[in-house]
């Protein structure tokens, strides 16, 4: 399937100064296409990472958090997005075992487990692994996501601070649920 898969979006899209917070959470690659065969379909597979990509139509948002919001940043100013383009994310998160896949090495700090996430990898890191997959993948071109897509697809159609919900549990996300945030 020849056409343009970009980690995260277009490449004119993404300054370098709105990706370093992928750099310290779980890698995701995320894609957009243009004028590829699979442009109006729901979804595509990566034949190197078997990791499937879903497509998210273009649209507007609020980004940004409420000034009430709990752990909201002074720079957080909520302002309108338009994503004029749709774009492919990934379905999960780059697991362990596609990251030795492509690199030969582990920068996890929980390591062991195949199907988790890589959550320790450096923005460096991070760009040699894209390189390294776009040359497994010739026909196709990765990156990171900007800060608006990476926002508009954790937030689908919502305006909560997580997605769908006020706080964060371990009823709602996967992680150690005795510590959950407001």
């Amino acid at each position: 399937m020849i056409g343009e898969r970009l980690a995260l979006g277009r490449r004119a899209y993404a300054p370098r100064s709105s990706v370093s917070l992928v750099s310290v959470a779980a890698l995701a690659i995320w894609a957009a296409i243009a004028g590829s065969t699979c442009a109006q379909s729901g979804s595509w597979t990566s034949p190197t990472l078997e990791l499937e990509f879903v497509r998210l139509p273009a649209g507007e948002y609020d980004m940004g958090s409420p000034g009430d919001e709990p752990g909201r940043r002074a720079d957080e100013l909520v302002h309108r997005v338009a994503l004029t383009r749709p774009f492919w994310i990934a379905r999960t998160e780059v697991t362990q075992r596609q990251w030795r896949l492509v690199m030969g090495d582990d920068p996890s700090h929980f390591t062991g487990c195949d199907d988790c996430p890589v959550e320790s990898a450096r923005f460096r890191d991070i760009q040699r692994f894209l390189e390294r997959l776009a040359t497994l993948e010739p026909d196709e071109s990765y990156r990171l996501p900007t800060e608006g897509e990476w926002e508009y697809a954790c937030r689908p159609g919502g305006d909560r601070a997580y997605g769908g919900a006020e706080t964060l549990s371990g009823s709602n996300a996967n992680f150690d649920a005795r510590y959950p945030l407001p």
